[in-house]
């Protein structure tokens, strides 16, 4: 049986169910606001009240930078040490032969010249066109 003024049940499901859902919604409200044992009040304890005080303090931007830079510091402290360290634990120290020494300063070749300076004369024979 329809009314004329009434669409077809299908044509209306989507409406019926939206409706169906806000009153159930409503329901449970009016029932978690009449419960007595729902009590909840937020609240920030002490300890957090005065973290959040003393970091909100000053630009973000700026607090950002200062602990960028602290954490740097920290963390090139933390490098060295550890760097000390290893150089304590490990005894091998390794010491070039003499006759090594006796060839740099003999030689016309290598005479005043350092590792570096010998490693790219040595990379641009190898890099220059053989002829």
């Amino acid at each position: 049986y329809l009314d004329t003024e009434q669409r077809p049940l299908h044509e209306r499901v989507g409406e019926l169910q939206r409706g169906k859902q806000e009153k159930l919604h409503e329901a449970k409200v009016r029932e978690e606001l009449s419960n007595p044992d729902l009590t909840f009040k937020p609240a920030i304890n002490e300890r957090s009240a005065r973290l959040a005080h003393r970091t909100a303090q000053g630009p973000v931007t700026q607090r950002l930078v200062d602990n960028c830079e602290a954490s740097l510091k920290r963390k090139l402290n933390k490098m060295a040490e550890i760097e000390m360290e290893r150089e304590e634990e490990q005894s091998f120290r390794p010491t070039p032969n003499p006759n090594s020494d006796r060839i740099l300063v003999a030689s016309d070749k290598f005479a005043g010249k350092s590792f570096f300076d010998r490693q790219e004369e040595a990379l641009q024979k190898k890099q220059a066109p053989q002829g």
